[in-house]
């Protein structure tokens, strides 16, 4: 048989009473469908994430038939989960997602695919921090100078010092980013702190501020 082809059955010689001695059947249309097999693939694979972070999945059958889905982490069936999709913030370093399919064609080698995400790398959160030292009380006539000291700032942390909350460049020549040294004198009232934005990966309280020092100035007294 083959595909669009027309089968009948004729019958003769009938007995009996009637207009014709042979009998005709209508036509019946042959459809030949092609057997499929049925995939899925998953995305992403071997995802890196910070920890807490959502990661979705996204199944994409083929031949699926209308298909029915399990996902499915370290082998273990995750309940009411059967779209397409599948989130979770929950993932720990080194699990892995698979998903498992089955298909409803009507001609199909097999009713079953399955898909595995690879590895899963979950990285720990570092919360950046910043401390700044140095002497607020200042005689009058004297300069002064801040140092500030970096938790999970990564590789090349950005340093921003603010005077009374504003922006201030530190225009003093061979001066390191983390050392505050102004080429103009701090007056009493004068607050001084540091912004930090961290490159770390995974950082959280990112940027992050300082403490603040006050500044006070005195008049040096003369020794008697």
């Amino acid at each position: 048989l083959y595909n669009d082809q027309r089968i009948s059955v004729t019958a003769s010689g009938i007995p009996g009473c009637v207009t014709s001695t042979t009998a005709t059947s209508p036509n019946v249309r042959m459809i030949i469908t092609t057997m499929v097999t049925p995939t899925v693939s998953i995305a992403p694979v071997n995802q890196t994430i910070c920890a807490g972070s959502n990661l979705t999945f996204t199944a994409t059958p083929t031949n699926g038939g209308n298909p029915t889905f399990f996902w499915k982490v370290n082998g273990v069936v995750q309940s009411g989960q059967t779209g397409t999709t599948f989130s979770s913030t929950g993932f720990t370093n080194g699990q892995s997602v698979s998903v498992e399919m089955t298909s409803h064609n009507t001609c199909q080698t097999t009713n079953f695919a399955s898909f595995s995400s690879g590895t899963i790398t979950v990285n720990p959160n570092l919360p950046v921090s910043v401390t700044i030292s140095g002497n607020g009380t200042l005689c009058n006539g004297i300069g002064s100078g801040f140092h500030a000291s970096v938790t999970n700032g990564g590789s090349s942390p950005s340093y921003q010092w603010l005077l009374n909350g504003y922006p201030v460049t530190n225009n003093t020549v061979g001066v390191p980013v983390y050392v505050y040294a102004p080429n103009t004198a701090l007056n009493t009232g004068d607050q001084v702190s540091c912004r930090v934005t961290s490159n770390v990966t995974c950082a959280t309280n990112n940027p992050a501020t300082s403490n603040i020092i006050n500044i006070t100035r005195t008049n040096p007294v003369p020794p008697s």
